[in-house]
């Protein structure tokens, strides 16, 4: 009986395939595996045609691009809001975005230097205060009490929106058709809010993603610890943060409700203005306020 021969790896077919099992192993994290695929196509004879056509691929859309421009029409509420947005931006009162237009992927980059730069005293996560680095990008669990359990077990550290973007986002066309990808992707509004530095921190990654979108409260009742030392209650799509945080995330969602119209209740409201009386901003929270601010150019006019 013959066995079937396999294509070359050279073979269109075959680098589809390869392709697909490359992207599946990352997914699964078996990044040794999906390593090998990619070293099978270490020679410059494979790599040059496929920059080439890359590159002939982006210049001929960069053209037609250009050429299009000109001739297309913006969606008359995206003109709108941007209009109203610019007004405001006129002003200079501070309670919107100056100097700088941030994304999401440049809010990120921007954020972890900000801490580095004040010094080594400053390089804490947000709601447990754990030390961290950036050369690896990892904050140092058994040095501040985090116990994580049946939770995912992720030791680097996320950029996480203090008030969820989603608050924003979920008002807007691009988010009906397409959530947060699409609204990042289309509307400038949005993409402006969700790389807004006054609402970035760095975070533990288990905690940024178990706290999902759920609003902040006061108390939950139970006071159960899933996280050690940290003091924080995730439960019933609800969300206690620690007593000593509140204050900063009082300012930043009144901030973002300020800039960017963020829709909040009258008693949330109520609540974030009491958390921002009861727990005024310390000289290291400031530090780090004026710290964005410089290189976001706008200030939170809370702080």
């Amino acid at each position: 009986m013959s066995l079937e021969k396999r294509p070359s790896r050279y073979h269109p077919k075959e680098i589809k395939r390869l392709v697909k099992t490359w992207y599946k192993l990352r997914s699964q994290r078996r990044y040794a595996e999906a390593n090998r695929i990619v070293r099978m196509y270490r020679y410059p004879v494979f790599w040059l045609p496929i920059i080439f056509i890359v590159g002939l691929y982006f210049s001929v859309w960069g053209i037609l691009g250009d050429a299009t421009k000109s001739t297309s029409v913006p969606n008359q509420s995206v003109i709108s809001r941007m209009h109203d947005f610019d007004q405001k931006t006129n002003n200079h009162d501070g309670s919107v975005v100056g100097n700088r237009v941030f994304d999401f992927r440049k809010g990120k980059r921007a954020l972890y230097p900000i801490y580095e730069k004040l010094g080594q005293n400053f390089m804490k996560t947000f709601y447990c205060g754990c030390d961290f680095s950036l050369r690896p990008k990892r904050y140092k669990k058994d040095l501040c009490g985090i116990v994580v359990t049946k939770y995912v077990k992720a030791t680097g550290v996320d950029a996480e929106h203090i008030m969820p973007i989603s608050l924003i986002g979920h008002t807007l066309d691009c988010w009906k058709n397409g959530g947060r990808k699409n609204c990042g992707r289309v509307d400038n509004f949005f993409r402006m809010a969700e790389g807004d530095l006054h609402n970035l921190v760095p975070a533990v990654p288990t905690i940024n993603r178990l706290r999902s979108n759920y609003p902040p409260v006061a108390s939950i009742a139970g006071e159960k610890r899933d996280f050690g030392e940290c003091d924080v209650e995730i439960k019933g799509k609800k969300f206690e943060p620690p007593l000593d945080k509140r204050g900063d995330i009082a300012r930043a969602y009144l901030y973002m409700r300020k800039t960017y119209d963020a829709l909040l209740t009258t008693d949330e409201v109520k609540m974030f203005m009491r958390w921002h009386q009861d727990d005024p901003a310390t000289d290291e929270e400031i530090k780090i306020h004026n710290a964005k601010a410089k290189v976001q150019g706008n200030i939170n006019p809370f702080y």
